[in-house]
């Protein structure tokens, strides 16, 4: 267990979002975690194909979105993450992907201008 500044006590023992910010383990993985996903953005305006595969990620952050709207992103690779859920921010940039991926989810839980785009 560890204690928390304010007296809250958070058990570490399992993986979650508590452990990962407070210990050094977790940090170092985080840190991992968005160093590549911005290497992986950074050759979207060229190929206009960002590749998120296998990043860890749980959602989708808005500051993708908003990438993949200024670079005009045609293809979007979001397989082998943790996303149960997809921003609204994906509706603006629906319209320019014509390839999204987004397995092994099952896509009957997203929004209709999602699946449409996973037919």
């Amino acid at each position: 267990m560890y204690v928390a500044a304010a007296g809250e006590t958070i058990d570490v023992s399992t993986p979650g979002k508590d452990a990962a910010t407070r210990t050094p383990e977790g940090v170092m993985l985080l840190g991992a975690v968005v160093e590549k996903v911005l290497h992986c953005c950074k050759d979207v305006k060229e190929s206009q194909t960002l590749v998120l595969r296998s990043c860890s990620l749980t959602q989708v952050p808005d500051a993708v979105f908003s990438l993949m709207k200024t670079s005009h992103t045609l293809h979007c690779n979001l397989s082998c993450n943790l996303i149960t859920k997809i921003s609204p921010s994906l509706e603006p940039v629906s319209s320019t992907i014509t390839t999204l991926n987004l397995s092994p989810i099952d896509s009957q839980a997203f929004p209709k201008y999602v699946i449409k785009l996973l037919s």
